[in-house]
């Protein structure tokens, strides 16, 4: 990893300072093993023989499908992270767009919460949390339901809500953006507004999703509910402002001008 040194008066490019060392190498290797065993476990071999089960000789078009909605949401973030080359992800650009805090961490929540439930997929070798149990415990509890079918699809929900989302800030940040400013990349015409109604389309109950898949996503975003309120709760006695994580300080920032309101 590198981190841009700012440019001389002159114009000249930028020098690039290292700041990832072998032993910080080495624990992002290790992480991404797992992330790969993750996508590749859970969302290959455990998720595909399901799929076929159900839909048959045509199981190639959901895989399809999702190939395009990937890549329409790509483009989108693509443009918003050549906008605000920052850390944060789905969360810094839904608060750039909206900068209600509360939105902004039920994004970042969910992303969290699509994580617990992937891992949960592959979770008959090894439970790594104990919300991952408890998810289990949950699905399970219904003998007729199939528990791989249902926390993949809970994970494709909870994704399919933070595409939309992304999709929608993407929109409504053009209109915000500052014409004087350099854009590395502009998506392709009305491709956001098409990405941002696929995606909720495939969020709705109209696609046949089994309502389990609802009641696990909204049990996990009413958790989230809780614990920002009691961040909240905690902030307002302690008559301090909401603060985001490490990198995120900055996050209703632009170019250095004042943040948003702590209200919103």
């Amino acid at each position: 990893m590198v981190e841009p040194v700012d440019a001389t008066p002159e114009g000249d490019v930028p020098e690039l300072k290292r700041v990832l060392g072998p032993k910080l190498l080495l624990l992002f290797i290790v992480g991404l093993l797992f992330i790969v065993g993750d996508i590749l476990g859970a969302g290959i071999y455990a998720v595909t023989g399901t799929m076929a089960g159900t839909v048959g000789g045509i199981v190639w078009l959901p895989f399809l499908l999702a190939f395009i909605v990937a890549t329409l949401t790509a483009f989108s973030y693509l443009e918003l992270v050549t906008q605000y080359p920052q850390a944060a992800g789905a969360a810094l650009h839904t608060h750039k767009a909206f900068g209600i805090h509360f939105v902004t961490f039920l994004v970042a929540f969910a992303v969290v919460c699509s994580g617990i439930t992937s891992a949960s997929t592959s979770a008959g070798i090894a439970f790594s949390t104990v919300l991952a149990l408890g998810l289990i415990w949950y699905v399970t509890s219904d003998q007729e339901s199939n528990v791989v079918a249902n926390l993949s699809g809970t994970t494709a929900f909870l994704l399919l809500c933070v595409f939309t989302v992304v999709n929608v800030a993407c929109v409504v940040l053009r209109g915000k953006r500052d014409r004087n400013r350099k854009v590395f990349f502009t998506s392709p015409g009305p491709l956001p507004i098409v990405a941002a109604l696929l995606c909720a389309f495939l969020a709705g109950p109209w696609v046949g999703r089994d309502a389990i898949q609802y009641q696990v996503a909204g049990g996990l975003m009413a958790i989230g509910v809780v614990l920002w309120f009691i961040t909240w709760l905690i902030n307002r006695m302690t008559n301090k402002g909401p603060a985001g994580p490490v990198g995120m300080q900055n996050v209703g920032n632009d170019d250095g001008g004042p943040p948003l309101s702590p209200g919103k």
